[in-house]
């Protein structure tokens, strides 16, 4: 942290080498900091001419060894820090990465072909994989939920991973400590490594004071093979320095042949190493320097609470840290409301004080070993910047997809360095969901790529994007893109994967980009496609054709001489089975086969369950196409759709079924629809919510954009756990749509749909208990609803509405809320809606949606009465304990009839018709006590 000028009093500045350069080179351009520039930029021009950049430089060549290294310094560093061997470098510690990555690395373990990399590994660690040739696995770290704080790895979210495929693992790449000043406990994540030989680096950055000043932890390199240290992060060498650490020194050689063909510098810059020698070697006596600096974190985490009550400081046992840097305080402001960064600007803009870095939820401000300020004084500057924080607008808060999830998998479609080396092209971040990125895309500080060569472009990362964009956070592609674009592999539409194996329920979860799929896979879709739905409890199996919407099951086919049931009917190599003569196969092989074909050939993506075995376990496709397209080819023309023979009276008429999409949807036939084509489980795998979850949010990750905004309108079972997720997610359940007699759900977009997947399963889990718990409720709660009320069995006429305390006139008692249909009579609905629904106009009705209304039964003496088209009120003061019902013909007109009246009322009239049945005193005394629906008297009048 830098204080570039005091304040406006213009108290002198204390400077040092590394930070005072840096402060004079960013001040305003008045005549007296020129001045101070000048003498700087002197200063520096004249001990470049003293020393050059060559191991010539007189006075300087004692330093180095024939190879530009500082010897004697490598042998104190190593003896200080307990390594075997030490290198001193000045490419930085980015160069000193890529060469252990992309050179050490493949020399040590050239049989194998994967590198793991902390998510939150620096760019550099990236660039070396590519140089390597190996494949990368991203090791994910969990977020914080409070803070938003990236949590050390944890043994147990790589041991399994490790297991399976150690013999393929040639390193892996963490960062301990993190940017944020947290340790990851490498001790039993070494001891892993070891038992498979796997090489374990990790990028020390901040903990170059590690082992070698007191107040410090030990350092990494006593649990790992190699270390790389950035000296100048802590004050103890000039920027571009760098310290690598190894356990051996076959590792030091390696490297050593690495830097002899061209990854090290012929060239170092002397002053740069002899600053370093001096600053550490010759200033281990400047202990006290440290102790300043800690003195000075300690004090204010001490103060932070007084600064304001809502501010905290992160502690390694927060976020479960076996430890961390003693010099760095990570404030947690998001209790606030505040973003960091604007805290942050503040600080840089009012009090010239420059934090280390600034995220939405928090502030790291890193101590120095000669801190130009006291405690008190930095608590003000903090207190008086904070209230000018708290006036400004926050940024969006989000969280850097890359760095959530805990198992590591291969997280690049194709391996970094082909696609680095592959043709590219920039698109809309909004046309790259679901390609294959061919950049890294990072916030610097701290340089941690986000999204990297080879990775899928998920829906994350365009949020990720579109945050950064809008909140103008310091977003760097590399190579650079315009804004608003991002590059990706030009040929990735040749990749029919594009998601990332997900590993759950001793299965992996991959996504696919249907029409790339090949012909076996197709073929390999359909059969399981035609399995499932023969068998439990689908049982799709044959069918008569005098009844052909009823299949017959297997048991039935089979009959005595079928073996023991099985959960899962594999059918011959032929796919034939030998029927009656009077049935019919209700799903042709071949026929299936050809269908879904067709469907795949549509935009869409997949989603496939596998087991260890590689065997098919589930299957989930979504596509998109015209609504035409769609009547065609899935069940909506033709129930039997995947039988061999077509059977045309089963079909459906076009015009009819445009008309119903029309009125419900207002959608056309050559509108872009979307739709769940198939949604298939193995039985063993049955009645798993979260399995389901999993597969839909594999899919949602990677949906295109241009599904977003699209319908979607999706057949749905007649019950199960299926049926339960689409009416949990979907904005509505649409009947008689279908000539198979199947409901539809439909939401105005796929948007609405995919709010469910975004988070960790929370928001979905409590859609689907809630589902599950208003199907066991007797109906739905509604606003509306009078709360006098309760629902009870009656003794013959089912369920029923009951006062629990008197209603007087004119209270609402319950509304019809359901989905409006359009029949010339009530005859023409759908099953379901016949006897449930109510007629608000000469051709359209209400259902009324497992309702309070819908339990309100029939008296031909009523209590109750209909107004507004939907309300069910009161039309005189009701006792507690009487039943509420209302006659049933003060809103329907049309050819319904309820015959066998059960009212039990003196004035029943055995049938219940349309309102034009009733005497012409009991329609004026309905109309003159308001107790008719509008529609009805609109009618009248207009036929008066």
């Amino acid at each position: 942290m830098s204080r570039r000028k005091a304040n406006a009093a213009g108290a002198e500045s204390r400077w040092d080498l590394k930070v005072g350069v840096k402060s004079l080179l960013a001040q305003d351009a008045t005549a007296r900091h020129a001045e101070d520039k000048r003498e700087a930029l002197d200063l520096m021009s004249d001990l470049a001419d003293r020393t050059g950049y060559s191991i010539s430089s007189p006075g300087f060549s004692s330093l180095t060894d024939s190879r530009g290294n500082i010897a004697e310094f490598n042998r104190v560093l190593a003896t200080g820090y307990g390594a075997a061997a030490a290198r001193v470098g000045v490419s930085g510690a980015s160069n000193a990465i890529g060469t252990v990555l992309g050179g050490v690395v493949p020399r040590y373990a050239p049989g194998r072909d994967i590198v793991l990399c902390d998510a939150m590994a620096h760019k550099s660690a990236h660039g070396g994989i590519i140089v390597s040739g190996r494949k990368a696995g991203l090791v994910g770290r969990d977020i914080d939920a409070a803070t938003g704080t990236p949590l050390p790895i944890a043994l147990h979210s790589l041991a399994s991973w490790i297991e399976r495929h150690a013999e393929r693992i040639a390193a892996l790449f963490l960062t301990s400590t993190s940017y944020e000043g947290f340790d990851t406990n490498l001790a039993p994540i070494k001891a892993l490594c070891a038992e498979w030989g796997i090489l374990l680096v990790t990028d020390g950055a901040w903990a170059s004071p590690y082992g070698l000043f007191p107040g410090f932890p030990s350092n990494p390199i006593a649990h790992a093979d190699v270390v790389i240290l950035s000296p100048h992060k802590a004050g103890l060498a000039p920027c571009q320095t760098s310290i690598v650490l190894f356990s051996s020194d076959r590792l030091a050689e390696l490297y050593d042949e690495m830097g002899e063909i061209g990854f090290a510098t012929t060239s170092p810059n002397q002053s740069m190493l002899a600053i370093a020698e001096h600053r550490i070697c010759n200033g281990l006596e400047g202990i006290a320097d440290w102790e300043a600096g800690l003195a000075l974190a300690r004090s204010l985490r001490r103060q932070i609470s007084e600064v304001h009550p809502a501010l905290k400081v992160i502690e390694p046992k927060d976020v479960g840290a076996p430890s961390g840097n003693p010099t760095h305080v990570l404030i947690d402001c998001s209790a606030l409301g505040i973003d960091g960064r604007s805290w942050a600007e503040a600080l840089s803009r009012d009090r010239c004080i420059d934090v280390e870095l600034a995220t939405e939820r928090s502030v790291l401000m890193v101590m120095g070993r000669t801190p130009p300020f006291t405690a008190d004084e930095l608590s003000e500057a903090l207190r008086a910047t904070l209230f000018v924080a708290l006036r400004e607008v926050s940024y969006a808060a989000d969280v850097s997809p890359s760095c959530t999830g805990g198992m590591p998998a291969l997280d690049c479609l194709i391996d970094m360095r082909t696609a680095f080396l592959s043709e590219s092209e920039c698109v809309a971040i909004e046309d790259a969901v679901g390609r294959i990125a061919a950049s890294t895309v990072y916030i610097y500080p701290p340089g941690r790529p986000f999204l990297t060569y080879g990775q899928p472009v998920q829906r994350a990362h365009l949020k990720r994007l579109r945050a950064t964009r809008s909140d103008h956070a310091p977003l760097v592609q590399s190579p650079p893109a315009p804004d608003g674009m991002v590059w990706v592999v030009k040929s990735d539409r040749d990749y029919a994967r594009i998601g990332l194996p997900l590993e759950i329920a001793d299965c992996t979860i991959e996504t696919w980009r249907a029409e790339a799929l090949e012909t076996d896979a197709i073929a390999r879709y359909a059969d399981f496609f035609e399995e499932v739905f023969v068998n439990d409890p689908f049982d799709h199996f044959a069918y008569d054709p005098t009844d052909p919407l009823h299949p017959v099951s297997i048991g039935t086919v089979i009959g005595e001489h079928a073996p023991a049931r099985q959960p899962y009917l594999h059918l011959d190599a032929s796919r034939s089975v030998i029927l009656p003569d009077h049935l019919r196969r209700w799903i042709d092989p071949e026929r299936c086969r050809k269908i879904t074909e067709k469907r795949l050939q549509s935009d869409g993506v997949v989603a496939t369950l596998t087991d260890k075995t590689g065997q098919l376990r589930g299957l989930i496709h979504v596509r998109a196409d015209r609504l035409g397209v769609m009547f065609e080819t899935e069940e909506w023309r033709d129930p039997l759709l995947f039988a061999a023979e077509e059977t045309t009276d089963l079909l459906a008429d076009a015009e009819t079924f445009f008309e119903k999409a029309r009125y419900h949807f207002d959608l056309e036939p050559n509108d872009q629809v979307a739709t769940v084509s198939c949604m298939a489980l193995d039985p063993a795998y049955r009645g798993q919510p979260n399995l389901l979850y999993r597969m839909f949010k594999a899919i949602a990750d990677v949906l295109p954009e241009r599904f977003i905004g699209l319908p979607i309108l999706a057949e749905v079972p007649d019950d199960g756990a299926a049926r339960t997720i689409d009416e949990a997610i979907n904005d509505r359940l649409v009947h008689g749509l279908l000539e198979n007699g199947h409901s539809v759900v439909y939401s105005p977009s796929f948007r609405s749909v995919l709010r469910y997947f975004e988070d960790n399963g929370q928001y979905f889990r409590k859609a689907f208990r809630n589902q599950v718990a208003r199907s066991r409720r007797p109906y739905t709660p509604h606003p509306a609803d009078n709360r006098k009320v309760t629902v009870r069995s009656t003794s013959d006429r089912g369920r029923g509405v009951f006062a629990t305390s008197r209603i007087e006139k004119g209270e609402t008692i319950a509304v019809f809320d359901g989905e409006r249909y359009r029949a010339a009579q009530a005859t023409a609905l759908p099953p379901i809606m016949v006897d449930h629904a109510i007629q608000v106009s000469p051709d359209e009705y209400v259902h009324g949606a497992n309702g309070l209304a819908e339990l309100c039964n029939h008296s031909c003496g009523p209590n109750a009465g209909i107004r507004n088209l939907t309300e069910i009120f009161a039309a005189r003061p009701i006792d507690a304990g009487e039943e509420i019902c209302w006659d049933y013909r003060c809103s329907e007109d049309s050819t319904w009839v309820l015959h066998g009246c059960a009212c039990g009322h003196d004035q029943c009239t055995g049938t219940v018709e349309g309102f034009s049945s009733l005497s012409r005193k009991a329609r004026q005394h309905y109309v003159e006590n308001g107790m008719v629906s509008e529609w009805i008297i609109a009618r009248a009048n207009d036929d008066d």
